[in-house]
């Protein structure tokens, strides 16, 4: 996983710590014209919520600060990415404007922490792989970290394919000869010894990698490397097809929705063991339960559906959570319970694993490993 892309000092406020005031707004955001030039308005919209819920909540000397953050946010650092979503949070002594490339849903928040999950989340889709373009005239190298990517251009790689065989002259008319099939026999094996030369190459990459690969090139050429190369098992997935004049846009294009697809597929591996585990009573699910787990540093694994949010009321001085409205002396009102254990396990060093919505129904949409 690609670290330090999402500002990590969010994570860091203390979430027990009553008087913090953390406002964190998440907006979708249209890609493509004409349906682009509503973003501005639902960005100022949701800021303009946000405004409210400060004044609606909070004294103003305490928020008159924060306001001030708000209103000085550079429309060029929200609005220069053609991301799916924006994020913008505002504290004290922090705002921070962070772009995700994937659907993310709106949330005005203001709360004692910031609502860190989309960022978790777009953490753990920044997987990282290689995408290896097979090519008679020119084999490309690509790294990519979910859907960016980038060409290795270095004195390897793009490695050229230099054909080193000589065909004789045209034969006299009437003189039989074998030579078609010894030229592809002759061709094959200076394929072969191409692929092999590419695979001592990819050694500085691949030896003692744990990094997928994804193949693209034509199937005789994906089928022949497949038969030389040392790194089979790490390609998981290839594409068929002329993928030599694509540039890295195009190509991410085509390869990361593979990719996300692999990512699906674990999703079903990931609740296989918590069916497992939940035989072994190595879990705990339901969100109070987890809640309390999570509190006592009990879990090592917390398994959650992506958009699963739980408004909560915790009684401050007797730690009773619930999910009713409370009202009355000592309640505290929980914007996302869920957003809280997620950051209670990440403080306890512990591991947090997204699927996708309505996959945890077993598990009343969030679960605590225990192994």
């Amino acid at each position: 996983m690609k670290t330090g892309k999402y500002p990590t000092e969010l994570l860091r406020v203390d979430h027990h710590d009553k008087n913090k005031i953390c406002i964190s707004i998440i907006v979708p955001l249209h890609k493509q014209l004409p349906d682009r030039n509503q973003n501005k308005l639902m960005v100022k919209n949701a800021i303009k919520e946000a405004k409210s819920l400060l004044r609606a909540n909070y004294e103003n000397h305490l928020i008159n600060g924060l306001i001030n953050g708000l209103d000085q946010l550079p429309d060029g650092e929200i609005f220069a990415s053609g991301s799916d979503g924006v994020g913008i949070f505002v504290g004290e002594n922090i705002s921070k404007v962070v772009h995700f490339p994937f659907e993310v849903t709106k949330k005005v928040i203001v709360d004692s922490s910031f609502e860190v999950r989309d960022m978790i989340f777009a953490e753990s889709q920044l997987l990282e792989y290689f995408v290896l373009v097979l090519d008679n005239n020119k084999t490309r190298l690509f790294k990519a970290s979910g859907p960016d990517i980038e060409e290795i251009i270095n004195g390897s790689f793009p490695l050229s394919y230099e054909e080193q065989f000589q065909y004789p002259d045209r034969q006299k008319p009437g003189v039989s000869s074998s030579f078609g099939k010894e030229e592809s026999v002759i061709q094959e094996e200076r394929q072969k010894g191409f692929y092999r030369h590419l695979d001592k190459l990819l050694a500085p990459y691949f030896k003692n990698n744990t990094l997928p690969i994804v193949l693209l090139g034509i199937a005789d050429q994906q089928v022949l490397f497949r038969k030389v190369t040392k790194y089979d098992d790490g390609i998981v997935a290839s594409l068929n097809g002329n993928f030599a004049y694509f540039n890295s846009s195009e190509i991410a294009k085509k390869v990361w929705p593979e990719m996300t697809s692999q990512m699906r597929y674990k999703d079903n591996e990931i609740i296989d063991r918590l069916e497992k585990l939940k035989l072994a009573n190595k879990i705990v699910t339901g969100i109070n339960p987890v809640w309390e787990a999570a509190k006592s540093k009990g879990g090592q694994t917390l398994v959650v559906e992506k958009d699963y949010h739980q408004t909560a009321y915790l009684n401050q001085s007797s730690g009773t959570l619930s999910l009713t409205t409370q009202q009355g002396e000592g309640w505290n009102k929980v914007a996302d319970l869920v957003d809280d254990i997620i950051e209670l396990v990440i403080s306890n060093k512990g591991k947090v694993i997204f699927v996708g919505n309505g996959k945890m129904a077993k598990f009343e949409k969030i679960a605590l490993m225990y192994s």
